[in-house]
């Protein structure tokens, strides 16, 4: 999956900084798909705001018929396929011949329109929507790579252990000393997370975001084939607002994994 304008475009001073409304993936139940069936893709996205639902507007091109992914928001060919958290792209699309761009647009409470002086879609006031694309690759044959699967995800601190369902709402306890001390966010991918492929297995690189404190370091990567628990550290002021933590578990062949909570302080 590849981001663009409103996610890993703008400048931040960290990768795993999420200051503002960002599509972190583009999730399927495989990166690629046989000619003629029906895929599913749903958009995981963090916002420091809770206060507004973020409305997602979808889109897919033939990428043979543009000239790079991010052109699919303004190309002439470009199909328009509705608006939601999650979207199919129909059968009918999918032939033998194609590899697909699909492109998610994000807005805070109202659908993005296109701007036509950006090239690409707009929120209300003219500030551009959080934009990502993911490709989805056609196979007649072979196996089809599936996105490596998460055990469980956890934060940890000291002996205490949080281990939060795959989104939604968990708790975590107000720390009652100083210094507090780093919650270290932990996931556990399952055994067959890393598959092989003509041979070569897959390294999963797993990355960590917050919309608030900092994380470190952005990313843990496995050796290929390697399967084990990744983890970073995560700082923040206990008590303060509701923020966001997630990570994403990428397999490097468009696969990714997701999850994603948002902290109530008890």
């Amino acid at each position: 999956m590849f981001v663009l304008a409103g996610c890993d475009g703008l400048a931040q001073v960290s990768p795993s900084g999420v200051h503002d409304l960002r599509v972190l993936a583009l999730t399927t139940a495989t990166p690629e798909v046989r000619p003629g069936r029906l895929i599913r893709i749903e958009a995981a996205i963090m916002d420091p705001l809770p206060v507004t639902q973020p409305v997602v507007r979808w889109r897919v091109c033939d990428e043979s018929e543009i000239p790079d992914p991010r052109a699919c928001a303004a190309a002439d060919g470009g199909i328009d396929l509705g608006f939601g958290p999650g979207v199919e792209v129909p059968a009918w699309a999918v032939s033998a011949t194609r590899s697909l761009v699909v492109l998610a647009a994000v807005c805070r409470g109202a659908p993005a329109e296109f701007d036509t002086s950006l090239g690409h879609f707009a929120c209300a006031g003219g500030a551009p929507a959080a934009e990502a694309f993911r490709r989805l690759v056609v196979h007649a044959k072979g196996k089809l790579n599936r996105p490596p699967e998460i055990e469980r995800w956890e934060l940890v601190r000291g002996a205490l252990v949080v281990r939060p369902e795959a989104s939604g709402e968990f708790v975590l306890p107000r720390c009652d000393r100083t210094p507090c001390g780093a919650w270290t966010v932990r996931v556990v991918p399952n055994d067959r997370a890393s598959e092989v492929t003509a041979g070569v297995p897959e390294a999963l690189v797993a990355s960590f975001y917050a919309t608030a404190g900092t994380i470190d370091p952005p990313r843990d990567a496995a050796a290929p084939g390697e399967v084990r628990p990744m983890t970073s550290r995560w700082i923040v002021a206990d008590g303060l607002g509701s923020p966001q933590v997630g990570v994403v578990l990428r397999d490097q062949r468009g696969g990714e994994s997701v999850r994603i909570g948002r902290v109530a302080w008890r």
